[in-house]
């Protein structure tokens, strides 16, 4: 009993096993960084490539963005993760800007260095929270982020 408790601590300590693990920080942690966006969908339908506003947004590891429309002042959003749900959840609190005040309520998914996220528009509920990535059916809208290499293109 002493040697197996003895291991566990050993264990813990060199990061073996996740004592107090939080998911939701590590998801932040690692999807930190610079995003641009590179596709919206709307009611099944793609915007075409010329009409997509020129955004920009910096997460960091604690779920602050700072979030940049073509150019212009930077704003705040909040977003809280839950990536243990399946599909996994976002919520964006919009901190400034447009949408100050409002929420948005989604889900999400990474693969490599894009992250899609279907939401609520801004102003919606969290009973609304799409089930699903397809738009056709949904009030939701579709956007695909792509990772930036060099933090510099703001």
């Amino acid at each position: 009993m002493t040697k197996t408790l003895a291991s566990f601590i050993l264990l813990a300590a060199c990061g073996g096993v996740a004592v107090g693990k939080d998911p939701a920080a590590d998801e932040l942690k690692a999807l930190a960084g610079m995003w641009k966006l590179v596709a919206v969908e709307v009611g099944g339908k793609a915007v075409p490539k010329g009409e997509l506003l020129s955004i920009t947004f910096a997460l960091q590891p604690g779920g602050k963005s700072a979030v940049r429309v073509n150019g212009g002042d930077e704003f705040e959003t909040v977003s809280v993760l839950d990536p243990t749900k399946t599909p996994k959840t976002i919520d964006i609190d919009h901190r400034g800007g447009l949408f100050k005040g409002q929420k948005q309520y989604g889900i999400y998914k990474v693969d490599g260095d894009r992250m899609t996220v279907c939401s609520t528009p801004p102003g919606g509920k969290a009973e609304d929270r799409p089930r699903d990535f397809d738009t056709k059916a949904s009030k939701g809208e579709l956007v695909v982020w792509e990772r930036q290499k060099d933090d510099k293109k703001r």
